[in-house]
């Protein structure tokens, strides 16, 4: 399998089907397949680098490893965000297989501490002010902002960015907001 370059796809596909398994010893198997298979790529435009960090995420999480998924996280948004080389591919990558940023900051605030969601509250109110408005990641990742300030207890904020996303997203409304 190694001669013909193939290990990698190997590794990635055994820590798919253990993924499944229910058995937590397998988890961390899983775990442990995703991570050789992300250190057998060669290059950082390999359209599998994806799915081997989501791979890693998903089953730091099953594992219980939260600060682990929330770096994969991370990395994963500053891939498919960046504007260099290895980002564009991994962007490409990401778009192909409909994935968007905003999912990957979800995935990090879902398993924040209060710094951590801060920082992602940040993060989503620079993509919500950097994509045109009509974009589909501009409408969920205001949502989403929406959502995150009501789980942060910030309930102005929350009601002022739910304001704005009916504005922009809603139907037509006069000045008494009917």
């Amino acid at each position: 399998v190694a001669k013909n370059g193939n290990a990698m796809f190997c590794w990635l596909q055994l820590g798919g089907c253990l993924e499944t398994s229910t058995v937590a010893a397998d988890k961390q198997r899983a775990l442990e397949a995703f991570e050789k298979a992300l250190t057998l790529i060669d290059s950082p435009t390999d359209s599998y680098r994806i799915d081997c960090i989501e791979g890693i995420a998903r089953m730091a999480e099953a594992t219980g490893d939260n600060a682990k998924a929330r770096k994969r996280y991370r990395e994963l948004f500053t891939l498919v965000t960046s504007g260099d080389q290895e980002g564009m591919s991994a962007a490409s990558e990401s778009k192909r297989l409909g994935r968007r940023p905003e999912e990957y900051l979800l995935a990090m605030a879902s398993r924040a501490d209060v710094n951590t969601a801060q920082e992602v509250e940040g993060f989503l109110q620079k993509l919500v002010d950097g994509l045109p408005a009509q974009s589909d990641s501009a409408r969920e990742s205001r949502f989403q902002l929406g959502e995150l300030r009501m789980i942060r207890k910030d309930f102005p904020g929350a009601a002022k960015t739910f304001k704005e996303f009916i504005r922009l997203y809603g139907p037509p409304q006069d000045d008494k907001g009917d």
